[in-house]
C-alpha cells in the first residue's frame, strides 16, 4: 500500500511493507534532505532478490502523512517506485494494525488516538477527444496528452546487386 507522506515539507511516496524487516530511504531523497549519517556497512536484500550495501542511515528523522507526524529511523539505499519503505520496524511499536484492502485503509492505535490511513488512489488513464479537454483541464483532473501520426512510405525503386 502506498501513501502520500511529507518529509520537511517535501513531498514522499511511502510504501507499506510488512515484508521489509525495517525502514528505508531512497539514496536521492536521503541526500536532498541532507540526512545522511554514516552507519556500520549493511548488506540489505531487496524486493527482486538482489543485495545491495548500506553505508549511511538517516536518524530521528520527523515525517508527516495524512496530518499524523512521525519520528523514525530510516536506512538509506536505492528504491525504485517510492521514496520511503516502512516496514516491520515501522509497525512493530503499533501492536495492532487494521488493514482493510477493499478500502485502502490502514488503522492502528497512535497513544489514545485511532489512527485512520488512506492508501494513493492508483490513477485511471482514459481515452478522451479535444472537446473534453478543457472540461477535464477545469477540474483539475492530471492529462498527458499524445499525437500519434501515420506516415505513409512508399517503397522506392531498388537494385539487386548479385
Amino acid at each position: 500500500m502506498k501513501l502520500q507522506g511529507f518529509i520537511k515539507k517535501q513531498p514522499v511516496v511511502m510504501l507499506l511493507d510488512t515484508g521489509s524487516t525495517h525502514n528505508f530511504i531512497n539514496y536521492s531523497t536521503a541526500k536532498n534532505l541532507g540526512c545522511k549519517q554514516p552507519m556500520p556497512q549493511m548488506h540489505v536484500s531487496v524486493a527482486n532478490g538482489e543485495k545491495v550495501i548500506a553505508h549511511s542511515k538517516c536518524m530521528g528523522l520527523q515525517w508527516q502523512i495524512q496530518g499524523e507526524h512521525f519520528q523514525d529511523e530510516f536506512i538509506v539505499i536505492p528504491l525504485t517506485g517510492c521514496d520511503v519503505v516502512l516496514g516491520i520496524q515501522w509497525f512493530s511499536p503499533k501492536k495492532q494494525v487494521l488493514w482493510d484492502y477493499d478500502k485502502s485503509q490502514i488503522q492502528f492505535q497512535q497513544g489514545e488516538r485511532t489512527v485512520l490511513l488512506q492508501a494513493l488512489q492508483v490513477a485511471l488513464v482514459q481515452l478522451t477527444e479535444g472537446k473534453n479537454l478543457s472540461k477535464l483541464i477545469a477540474t483539475g483532473t492530471q492529462v498527458i496528452l499524445t499525437q500519434i501520426q501515420l506516415l505513409n512510405t512508399t517503397a522506392s525503386n531498388s537494385t539487386s546487386l548479385n
